[in-house]
């Protein structure tokens, strides 16, 4: 090939590229969904209901199947919330989510025993809901979660399954009037016996006995022999609690006074009380431990005095081995000494007497 045609092919390479370049490729779509209120909170009495209304939107460019369900959650030790919709044979006093009906427009389709509405970009649907609270129904807080879930009805399995996008869900939290019960306690509260260096770590759990959810600060200080107060921080703020569930946390905290001996770590969490006879005063639990500080350098230091000791006792060991090993050496010395001096003593006696020389 030629130096033009060479050049003529690249050009031709350059051009194709560019135009891919330029030309733009499909555009993707985008699935997205907004509700007006992220939470609604009530107070009825056992046997009333209350009602409240969600706008849910599409905020993408594509319409969309939203399915709308009621749901139960349950919290872990570690603070992990799951959900899970009631059945129909659901108990109402152990699911609130089976109190709730929910109201969508008359278009409104079914995929299994689930309602789903379709909504086109840029539309939104107004969807109502109504809980009634039995008649038989505990005093304090239950939380339902309104879920609102983006699915494609089209793919599914048998049964009413189908793949799902995304969801978004509205927390509506129904307390029921009775007597408020304020119970946060911390229980157990651990840390170890002894800590080499300053940094001293803990475990505790949060547990709410109460009937209403709290959000709790949790603070940690430093106390010295006296209980006097010598450094303190905050380790969480605004932690949900919900009505009989705990917590297990963890942290550690510095030591700012001792540094060596004995040192009080005092764990306190707080709360506004709920209680009508002291609502938006704080409350507060709190334990207190002990634990022995031991500096990072002193196991140094005793391993430094041990092997010193150590050195100086096989010095003194060997020292004692060489002055013994001298004295059986002048011993056995001075034995052969004598010896020698018996056997000189014998000869000249021998040769006094005319004797030849002995043997």
């Amino acid at each position: 090939m030629t130096r033009h045609g060479v050049c003529r092919a690249i050009g031709a390479a350059l051009l194709a590229v560019s135009t891919l370049l330029v030309v733009p490729g499909p555009a993707l779509a985008e699935r997205s969904i907004g509700v007006s209120a992220a939470s609604f909170d009530f107070t009825a009495a056992a046997g009333k209901a209350g009602v409240g209304k969600v706008w849910v939107s599409n905020e993408g460019d594509e319409q969309l199947s939203v399915r709308v369900y009621s749901a139960d959650q349950a919290v872990d030790s570690a603070g992990e919330v799951s959900y899970v919709a009631p059945g129909l044979d659901a108990n109402p006093l152990q699911s609130p989510a089976s109190w709730m009906t929910i109201t969508l427009p008359r278009d409104a389709k079914m995929l299994g025993n689930i309602p789903y509405v379709d909504i086109g970009p840029g539309e939104r649907v107004k969807v109502t809901f109504r809980v009634d609270i039995p008649a038989t129904a505990v005093p304090g807080d239950h939380n339902i979660m309104l879920f609102f879930e983006m699915f494609d009805p089209t793919r599914g399995a048998a049964g009413g399954t189908a793949r799902s996008f995304g969801r978004l869900g509205t927390r509506v939290k129904a307390r029921v009037e009775g007597e408020v019960v304020d119970d946060v306690s911390i229980e157990p509260f651990a840390v170890p016996q002894w800590v080499l260096g300053s940094r001293v770590p803990f475990e505790y759990r949060l547990n709410n006995r109460g009937n209403v959810d709290q959000r709790v600060d949790v603070a940690v200080r430093e106390l010295d022999r006296s209980g006097g107060e010598v450094a303190s921080s905050i380790i969480a703020t605004e932690t949900r609690l919900f009505a009989g569930t705990g917590l297990d946390r963890a942290g550690e905290v510095e030591a700012a006074g001792t540094r060596f001996g004995p040192m009080r770590v005092r764990l306190t969490a707080s709360y506004l009380a709920q209680a009508p006879q002291s609502t938006g005063l704080t409350k507060s639990a709190e334990q207190t431990r002990s634990v022995w500080l031991v500096p990072a350098w002193l196991p140094w230091v005793a391993a430094a005095l041990v092997l010193g000791v150590a050195v100086l006792g096989v010095r003194a060991v060997s020292g004692r081995s060489a002055k013994r090993e001298a004295v059986h050496q002048a011993r056995a010395d001075a034995r052969t000494r004598r010896a020698q001096r018996a056997i000189d003593r014998a000869e000249r006696a021998r040769q006094r007497n005319g004797e030849g020389p002995g043997l």
